[in-house]
């Protein structure tokens, strides 16, 4: 990376306990569409289904928090954040059918940057890893002046 850049923590502000605990999902595709196809319809699509989808594996447990990054077109190394939530409840029991499995709380203090908040990162990684294993490499890309917008079909 070339020139200066703006690290993620100097915007979100995350305590050393936030850091160590939170995951960070990145959402970008399945075999039909894209996260940002289906967050362009409604952010739920992304923030409440595909962000806490599971299959067979568990990606959260209740109290854990979560950072969803959808990946935005044209440039792969570019993500958008969504949502930062703390899980509050399974809706699904293990080993049910693909789907929706866990209710968030969203974290309001950060609401301002959903959305907004353009973070360059290059994916070499899993779907779903620690933030503390990955918060040097994320910066800040930009923020936009106002949250992507989306069609109310």
């Amino acid at each position: 990376m070339s020139g200066s850049f703006i690290a993620l923590n100097s915007v979100l502000h995350l305590s050393k306990h936030e850091l160590d605990t939170m995951k960070v999902r990145f959402v970008d595709r399945n075999e039909e569409t894209t996260a940002y196809k289906e967050y362009m319809k409604s952010p739920s699509n992304v923030n409440d289904g595909w962000f806490l989808w599971r299959t067979k594996i568990d990606r959260f447990r209740i109290g854990e928090s979560g950072m969803c990054l959808m990946r935005l077109p044209k440039n792969s190394d570019l993500w958008l954040l969504t949502t930062i939530k703390t899980i509050v409840r399974e809706l699904a029991p293990k080993g049910s059918v693909p789907g929706p499995a866990y209710m968030g709380e969203e974290w309001s203090s950060l609401r301002p940057f959903y959305g907004r908040l353009i973070i360059r990162y290059h994916k070499s990684r899993p779907v779903l890893v620690r933030l503390n294993t990955i918060i040097d490499d994320l910066t800040v890309d930009s923020i936009l002046s106002s949250a992507v917008t989306w069609n109310m079909e």
